[in-house]
């Protein structure tokens, strides 16, 4: 697999992570701190993703530059993650929250991996689970929010 088709699907798993939730009071608490928290969460995802797919299109300074902008994105994702992790209240929030933070920070050294091993296929193999596991680490975000503000 080349980066730039690691890189299409992790622009997919982003991407579908962006829809905010509608409040119901099933778990206030949480909802209430899943609303103020999951929108900078899942905007630093994105942009993260933005910044690797530059990286795939720019060359030299500009594509280090975006690379290591969408490694910070990451692990900024990821620490807002922990936070919001340690701030719930419902066991199933705390666990979505923490395997999404460990996903950020996966996805975070993958990119970083495939950087320096310049795109070797053990690289482009991490960096692929590491994409399949943010993408059950965003789903399962996702529906701790909706478990706990509804759909």
């Amino acid at each position: 697999m080349t980066m730039r088709a690691a890189l299409v699907i992790a622009l997919g798993a982003a991407a579908s992570a962006v829809a905010p939730a509608t409040a119901r009071a099933d778990d206030q608490h949480d909802c209430e701190l899943f609303q103020k928290n999951s929108g900078e969460i899942l905007t630093n995802a994105q942009t993260a993703v933005d910044h690797m797919q530059q990286a795939s299109q720019d060359q030299g300074r500009d594509a280090a530059q975006d690379a290591a902008s969408a490694i910070v994105y990451f692990r900024q994702a990821g620490d807002a993650a922990k936070l919001l992790a340690v701030s719930l209240q419902t066991p199933s929030g705390q666990s979505a929250a923490t395997k999404l933070d460990e996903a950020l920070y996966a996805q975070a050294d993958a990119f970083d991996g495939t950087i320096k091993g310049q795109g070797s296929q053990a690289s482009l193999d991490k960096f692929k689970e590491t994409t399949a596991r943010l993408k059950a680490a965003i789903t399962g975000f996702k529906q701790a929010v909706e478990g706990a503000c509804g759909t």
